[in-house]
């Protein structure tokens, strides 16, 4: 993933870029920077990852010189206890879902309605008989 996204980066260059994760996504803004990848780049996460004191996030990225942006997507008001986990802080992989946060509600769409959807969503999953 990290030989991709610089490369995206580099070829970019020019082009107003959002990269969307947490701290691997820091990790490919050093790399950039230690590769003299220049642009309008910048980061999302999710405050999550951001409070995480011990991921180190906030100064990876300000190191870079790069702006990052966090969204709250407010999963503790979930109803399902698997979602709740993310805003107690026991998981960090949210596949790009700061970006993804910051993008809809660019488009309108409220904290209330990406916590609804996501559990509609995740209600209709079938898990796997063992």
């Amino acid at each position: 993933m990290m030989p991709c996204a610089l490369g995206l980066m580099k070829g970019l260059q020019g082009t107003k870029v959002v990269m969307s994760g947490g701290t691997q996504m820091a990790a490919v803004l050093a790399l950039g920077k230690a590769l003299d990848i220049e642009g309008d780049i910048s980061i999302a996460t999710t405050k999550y990852v951001d409070d995480d004191k011990s991921a180190g996030f906030r100064q990876i990225v300000e190191e870079t010189s790069h702006l990052c942006y966090f969204s709250d997507p407010g999963l503790e008001r979930s109803k399902i206890p698997g979602v709740q986990i993310y805003a107690q802080g026991y998981v960090k992989e949210g596949v790009g879902m700061g970006g993804a946060v910051i993008a809809a509600s660019l488009y309108g769409v409220s904290q209330q309605q990406i916590v609804e959807e996501t559990d509609r969503v995740l209600m209709t999953v079938e898990l796997p008989k063992k």
